[in-house]
């Protein structure tokens, strides 16, 4: 398990909530990379899948976060329907 300092889980935990407040507005979790820091903690999320803690792991999928790879099998999904 990776070590965190008391600082990145902090800004951790806010981004989550701020993800989640995004997805009760939208509807999904795609935050446009341009949409400031969220849109930038979210890039770095789906690109870290590998590197992040199970456990937040578990709370983004738990909110309907797609990583990398799961983003492209969706999309793929949805062009073939």
């Amino acid at each position: 398990m990776p070590k965190v300092s008391k600082a990145t889980g902090e800004v951790w935990e806010t981004r989550f909530g701020e993800l989640k407040q995004y997805r009760n507005d939208h509807g999904d979790c795609n935050v446009p990379q341009r949409q400031g820091k969220l849109g930038r903690w979210v890039k770095n999320q789906r690109h870290r899948r590998g590197k992040l803690d199970q456990a937040r792991v578990d709370r983004l999928v738990g909110i309907g976060f797609l990583f990398a790879g799961d983003a492209k099998a969706a999309l793929r999904e949805a062009t073939e329907e």
